[in-house]
């Protein structure tokens, strides 16, 4: 008779084979399959801890590579995870025709490393019975319990899961809510920018046209400044030329009053000759 027993007050749960008419058998098992030589236990009912090696049979393959001891923890079976898998499913895994290889990663005392094992036939009928490739069970009941624990675990999870993805999205919710007002506020501002754009490009315009219109003012009163200057400089040298003028003038004007005074002092000297010429002696 196969049976499920607890250590410790029900802290392990492990799995032994005391009567072959308990085999659960899988259709790796029923085609000649064979294992490597271990026994696997779990310290748990819940499927969130690792299997450990219960039991390194003789003159299996595990017994003979001597790396495994009694007690290691089995981490990934060809590279799969086995945390969370049922030990029937892991047994599966292990299982194969004989001469075929399976890797196995353990972990002992914290140091964690590869075995490639080969499987083969037990030549110690009894051990083999005991050997991973069977799953041994009381009844099936204790399967299905741990397969309803399992299940449980997983919907408990999901709903965990499920809840977390709810506050999310209500997360998600109000921060896209609040996307939306901010988006809308600076689609808001962007609308009065382009309005005051559009007011400043309108005053832009109308500068520029001020200030074409003072550049020509502006063009004007130099071409004006640019013409008086002309004139000026026109009067100053018909100013120059008149002022010359008189000076000429006035030299000419200064010579004819010389002159006029001397003929007036020889009109002077000749009326007195002539008076004397003409008075009796």
């Amino acid at each position: 008779m196969a049976s499920i027993r607890k250590r410790d007050g029900g802290s392990m749960w492990q799995e032994s084979l005391l009567d072959r008419n308990a085999e659960v058998k899988t259709p790796a098992e029923s085609c000649d399959a064979v294992g490597v030589g271990i026994s696997l236990s779990r310290q748990s009912s819940w499927l969130d801890c690792y299997p450990q090696i219960s039991r390194v049979f003789s003159g299996g393959s595990a017994q003979m590579d001597g790396r495994i001891r009694q007690g290691d923890w089995l981490i990934r079976v060809d590279g799969r995870d086995v945390k969370y898998l049922p030990l029937n499913h892991i047994k599966e895994a292990i299982l194969g025709r004989s001469g075929t290889s399976v890797q196995l990663e353990l972990e002992s005392d914290g140091t964690k490393f590869i075995v490639q094992l080969t499987r083969r036939q037990n030549n110690d009928r009894t051990e083999h019975k005991l050997n991973v490739s069977y799953l041994e069970a009381t009844h099936m009941n204790d399967l299905f319990e741990v397969e309803k624990k399992q299940l449980k675990f997983t919907q408990d999870e999901l709903q965990g899961s499920l809840k977390n993805l709810l506050e999310k999205n209500i997360r998600l919710e109000s921060e896209c809510k609040d996307v939306k007002e901010r988006l809308a506020a600076l689609q808001f501002e962007n609308t009065a920018l382009d309005n005051q754009n559009e007011e400043s490009q309108q005053e832009l315009i109308v500068a520029r046209q001020k200030l074409i219109h003072s550049n020509m003012q502006l063009e004007a009163v130099n071409n004006a400044l640019a013409t008086a200057e002309s004139e000026k400089k026109k009067l100053e040298e018909e100013i120059q030329t008149v002022q010359t003028r008189c000076m000429d003038l006035e030299r000419q004007l200064e010579g004819y009053r010389q002159a006029n005074e001397r003929n007036e002092s020889l009109v002077g000297c000749a009326l007195l000759l002539l008076v004397l010429t003409v008075a009796p002696v």
